[in-house]
C-alpha cells in the first residue's frame, strides 16, 4: 500500500512539472506568435502605404492624361476645320486651273 502512495506522489509531481512545462511553452509560443503578428502587421502597413502613395500617383497622372486628349481633341476639331477650308480652297483653285486650261473662261 505504502508502495502506491509513494507512485502516486511521484506521478503527482511529475504531473505538475509537465503542466508547469506545458505552460510555459504555450507562453513561448503565444510571445513568439505576437511578435510574428506585429512584424507582419508592420509589413503590411508599410506594403500598403507605398501601393496608396503608387495608386495616387497614377491617378493624379490619369487625370492629367485625360486633360491632355481633351485638347488634343479640341485641336483635332480644329485641325478638322482648317482642313475643310483647305480642301475648298484648293478645289476652287483647282477649277479655276482648269477653266483657264480649257479656254472655257
Amino acid at each position: 500500500m505504502g508502495y502506491m502512495r509513494e507512485t502516486f506522489k511521484v506521478i503527482e509531481g511529475h504531473t505538475t512539472k509537465l503542466e508547469l512545462r506545458k505552460d510555459q511553452f504555450k507562453e513561448q509560443v503565444l510571445g513568439s506568435t505576437d511578435a510574428n503578428v506585429e512584424e507582419m502587421h508592420k509589413d503590411l502597413k508599410f506594403t500598403y502605404d507605398k501601393l496608396t502613395d503608387r495608386n495616387d500617383a497614377l491617378e493624379a497622372m490619369i487625370v492629367a492624361f485625360n486633360e491632355k486628349i481633351k485638347v488634343m481633341a479640341s485641336r483635332i476639331e480644329e485641325l478638322k476645320g482648317e482642313l475643310v477650308v483647305c480642301i475648298v480652297v484648293v478645289g476652287a483653285w483647282m477649277k479655276d486651273e482648269l477653266v483657264s486650261l480649257l479656254g472655257l473662261g
